[in-house]
């Protein structure tokens, strides 16, 4: 799970693990498909990834 601002929890990334569990819990709205994760040439997450 990636949470980019845990002040703004309206949307977070998941793990494609974690997407049948996801898709059970009436809350929650899957907004798209899996996608890689891409990281930086340090090995980092973009800033803008989410």
């Amino acid at each position: 799970m990636r949470i980019k601002n845990t002040l703004k929890l309206d949307e977070i990334l998941i793990s494609e693990h974690l997407l049948d569990q996801a898709r059970l819990d009436p809350r929650l709205k899957i907004m798209g498909d899996p996608l890689p994760i891409i990281f930086d040439e340090n090995g980092n997450l973009p800033k803008d990834s989410l």
